[in-house]
């Protein structure tokens, strides 16, 4: 009895080597294989946390995809509590998105979001359309496997308090790849790399993508003449199979026809395992999927059901309680510290993006490696969009430790192409279409010189295109060299309601601005113009509608401060934009006006509410009263139940209060929730034109709508009334801005 508990104090301090052969009277070395399954994997937690409770030193373990991420953490030496405390403070939207809060985006990165492009962004490069090389980045991903890992760099994972082997998949030739040394962030990465939605990890000529494509339940890692177990313990938490009934869909067919190889590299596995010996746990858990990243308390609890059927095998490879607690002592205590760094590199990895993008990233030598800091100037090179991630990874060589950051471009650059749509449909039969096209070119120079084109063809056709150069490296002045063609239709009202007439406003300009930006907070500017503008008549008296072309030509200057979390149905921060423009005789401009126009958008979230409130001013000083010189009211959320630019006039005044809620998740094929909101508006229009349509005082509105937040942009189905005008129904894709 007395040998028998030496041998097993001696296997539970890991003094045994693993590979070594047990004497008869030796207890088994237990080994513990964790299958992937993405979100499924939380499973792992309420396993192990039962294991814990039976007191089953683990001498060794394996994982795949998730369970490599939860293998890697607890065989690093990690506690249960500390994994799970960390899992709860995770933001799981912001870290599955790739997403940096938009708030500390840089402003040129958000300057098209008021405009409804879809949010596939394409490239053209080397003569051919190019996608993106993943629907998600890891950025979030892989820093949060460096916060909860602590940076983890052995010659061997069989040093690691628990030996540890994780498996990914060579994309290239579909063979198991097994890392057992070296950065195990890197490993964790590959392992759970899941083909098309995060991108693969280029390691020693290899792409290598998520373990579960070639060894989803990788048994036969621990057995063998070489093993480092006698028994296995293997959670198998993949997706089941779905039943002939229900697969009803060639979505259905599509997602049983992939799972087929996974299931058949299942069951090769399982058919290692010796259920006289092993023991093979398969959690319940029901209808939850690889995605649901906000359930882990729940599937840890069903990941801990599972154990319950398996106690008494289980038992039998129980160790008394002295036994135990001074395996989990040794266990925490021989944790891997932060790596000292000696050499920092830069990965080849990016032949356009300027150096400037890269100049924060200056980790320390000669001291052990701050992750906290490094991960703060990932994120800022991150932020400025030219690449897909940026990354490291950290390696020894004569017993020097470097760190190499591996900064990825992003495989769409520098050739940016977008596609959007706009549409509104009223049942007052006024229908506007707008198609959206924009090229963006960056990277034109080592100070990240910009080229921005857009067009658009349908109801207000036009054109823009900018030349945007910063004025020197990471510094914030700029100028910028523009032309824009745009024109836009403007309908007449009698005081009635009837439309009068209707004109086509066509302005056309070239304009130099020197600008300040303001980092991630907005942007000022202040620049000169000069160009024309002509009002066509269309329909309507031509003695009252006199068409006409004007020089113009003057000064401009405009203030942005965005801080909005998201352009899209907000639910957080604010929007300031205010903007002049004053043409002078003395440069050319035939009539004299000045040009106000001013907003104020806010946005509070109260638990499952978001309160939004607007403020619009805008204003023409000018001697002569021109029709295209008008301000307009008018259209859904903005005086809802009239018509778009019904009230017309030189000064407008206008005020929203509107609230929303989510009410249904829609499918991630679609978009993301679906929304149900109100809005209490109310207009005011001052010094209208003689005769026009023109109500004195405030014109109180409100509308109520469902809006969608679909793939195309926000998609809203409502109706709205003003004050002596009828019931109007509308349909409206894109912003509200």
């Amino acid at each position: 009895m007395i040998r028998r508990l030496l041998l097993s104090a001696l296997i539970a301090l890991g003094l045994l080597a693993p590979g070594a052969a047990p004497a008869a009277d030796t207890p088994p070395r237990v080994g513990v294989v964790l299958g992937g399954g993405g979100a499924r994997g939380f499973a792992h937690l309420g396993v192990l946390a039962e294991l814990e409770r039976l007191r089953i030193p683990i001498a060794c373990m394996a994982g795949t995809s998730a369970g490599a991420l939860i293998g890697g953490f607890y065989a690093s030496g990690q506690s249960l509590a500390h994994i799970r405390a960390t899992f709860e403070r995770t933001d799981w939207d912001r870290v599955l998105s790739g997403q940096l809060n938009r708030a500390d985006l840089p402003f040129k990165r958000k300057r098209d979001d008021y405009r409804n492009y879809f949010d596939l962004l394409t490239g053209f490069r080397d003569g051919s359309l190019r996608l993106p090389r993943a629907a998600v980045s890891s950025q979030h991903i892989d820093q949060l496997m460096r916060e909860l890992g602590g940076n983890v760099l052995v010659d061997s994972f069989a040093q690691l308090p628990i030996p540890f082997q994780a498996v990914a998949t060579d994309l290239l030739t579909g063979d198991a790849y097994v890392f057992d040394h070296g950065d195990l962030a890197i490993a964790q990465r590959a392992s759970m790399a899941v083909p098309g939605l995060f991108e693969p990890v280029e390691l020693d000529g290899r792409l290598l993508v998520d373990g579960g494509m070639a060894r989803q339940l990788p048994v036969e890692n621990l057995q063998g003449p070489n093993g480092c177990a006698d028994v296995i313990i293997a959670i198998d938490v993949g997706t089941p199979s779905l039943k002939r009934e229900d697969i009803r869909s060639f979505v259905d067919v599509l997602a049983q026809y992939t799972q087929i190889g996974v299931l058949q590299n299942v069951r090769q596995q399982e058919q290692k395992l010796d259920l006289n010996r092993d023991v093979l746990i398969r959690p319940m858990l029901g209808q939850y999927t690889a995605a649901d990243f906000k359930a882990h308390h729940e599937l840890a609890e069903l990941g801990r059901l599972a154990v319950q059927p398996h106690v008494q095998a289980l038992s039998r490879y129980s160790v008394s309680e002295a036994d135990y607690a001074r395996w989990q002592s040794t266990r925490l205590a021989l944790r891997p510290t932060a790596p000292h760094i000696d050499t920092v590199t830069i990965a080849a990895g990016s032949d356009m993006a300027p150096a400037a993008s890269l100049a924060a990233l200056k980790p320390a030598t000669g001291q052990p490696l701050d992750s906290a800091h490094l991960s703060r100037q990932l994120d800022q090179a991150y932020a400025s969009g030219d690449f897909e991630r940026v990354g490291y990874r950290l390696w020894r060589e004569d017993n020097r430790t470097t760190l190499e950051l591996m900064p990825q471009e992003r495989s769409v650059a520098p050739n940016y192409l977008r596609m959007g749509l706009g549409l509104t449909s009223g049942t007052d039969g006024q229908n506007a279409f707008n198609l959206l096209f924009s090229h963006h070119r960056i990277w034109l120079n080592a100070w990240g010189g910009e080229w921005r084109t857009e067009l658009a063809f349908g109801h207000s056709p036009g054109a823009h295109s900018e030349w945007y150069q910063p004025l020197g490296a990471d510094r914030p002045l700029f100028m910028a060299l523009s032309a824009r063609i745009e024109q836009h239709p403007l309908r007449i009202y009698l005081p009635g309601g009837e439309q009068l007439g209707s004109l086509n406003v066509r302005r056309q300009a070239v304009q130099a601005e020197l600008g300040w930006s303001l980092g991630a907070s907005g942007e000022a500017r202040l620049g000169v113009f000069r160009g024309s503008e002509r009002a066509e008549r269309e329909v309507g008296d031509p003695a009252q509608f006199e068409s006409g072309r004007a020089a113009i030509a003057g000064l401009t200057a405009s203030l942005t401060l965005d801080q909005f979390d998201r352009p899209k149905l907000p639910r957080e921060g604010y929007l300031l934009h205010a903007d002049m423009t004053r043409a002078f005789s003395v440069l050319g401009t035939e009539q004299p006006y000045t040009h106000l126009n001013s907003r104020l958008d806010w946005a509070q979230t109260l638990g499952a509410d978001t309160l939004r409130a607007t403020l619009k001013y805008a204003r023409t000083f000018a001697r002569e009263r021109i029709a295209g010189d008008q301000h307009g009211l008018g259209g859904f959320l903005n005086v809802s139940g009239m018509g778009p630019n019904q009230l017309l006039g030189q000064e407008t005044l206008f005020a929203r209060l509107m609230g929303y809620r989510q009410i249904a998740a829609l499918p991630s094929a679609i978009g993301g929730g679906l929304y149900a909101g109100v809005s209490l508006e109310a207009g005011r229009v001052r010094h209208a034109l003689p005769g026009l349509y023109a109500r004195q005082g405030w014109v109180p509105a409100a509308s109520a709508y469902l809006v969608a937040d679909s793939l195309l942009g926000p998609l809203f189905l409502g109706v709205g009334k003003a004050t002596q005008s009828g019931l109007m129904g509308y349909l409206y894709l894109g912003s509200d801005f």
